[in-house]
């Protein structure tokens, strides 16, 4: 996604889900104290990094590709997007590992209008300032936005500097390799206009507006 050096509230506009009633909905300030969870798991994965599993499942919004180290979701991708395997790693199609079926069963929820609740564990790969981001943007609220200078500030005030790059912090929302389940479409630009999104532009305005959200 690109990057906005801005840091304001989005603006919040309560608007009828494409899927059935409308959402009520509101904008989240990261400054905010949330009792999230965390699903991300850090380190080493848990399966030697010889083989991963994947799913290939429908959606509103084409085929989704999800895979897995056997523990936690390492991708959720749209077409045409693709997942980068160190040498010698084999994929296999396994449609019943748990985790893909708590997955399964999450979308499923969350394509139908309903706030999904607490997604399956995943497991990123990244820098251990990709993974902070991450972990961020998973405690953005179902219906709810922030800035990425929101973000930003939010961890500059966790940094030991005291500073952080707007930058910096959109490049990695822009890596963030589990699409919809950390949801990255929830980070817009100052004031409530959109900024890119990795599976295109149309697909953040359908996640946004299945939450609840239009009219940017």
């Amino acid at each position: 996604m690109k990057k906005n050096n801005k840091s304001h509230k989005s603006q919040d506009i309560s608007l009828p889900s494409p899927l059935g009633e409308g959402l009520e909905t509101e904008v989240f300030s990261l400054e905010e104290g949330l009792s999230v969870s965390p699903v991300i798991s850090c380190g080493k994965q848990a399966v030697p990094n010889t083989r991963s599993f994947f799913l290939k499942l429908p959606s509103p919004l084409g085929t989704l590709h999800l895979e897995s180290d056997g523990e936690a979701l390492t991708s959720v991708l749209f077409e045409g997007e693709k997942v980068k395997h160190p040498k010698g790693v084999t994929l296999q199609e396994a449609p019943q590992l748990p985790v893909f079926v708590a997955a399964r069963a999450w979308l499923s929820r969350y394509f139908e209008g309903h706030d999904p609740g607490v997604p399956p564990p995943v497991r990123p790969q990244g820098t251990p300032f990709q993974q902070s981001v991450w972990q961020r943007l998973l405690t953005i609220p179902y219906g709810s936005t922030t800035t990425y200078g929101a973000l930003a500030a939010y961890l500059a005030a966790h940094n030991a500097s005291g500073r952080m790059s707007a930058q910096a912090v959109g490049q990695a929302v822009g890596r963030n390799p589990i699409s919809v389940i950390i949801p990255c479409h929830r980070v817009i630009g100052a004031n409530g206009t959109l900024t890119g999104y990795a599976g295109g532009l149309d697909k953040k305005i359908f996640l946004l507006g299945l939450e609840g959200k239009t009219e940017f």
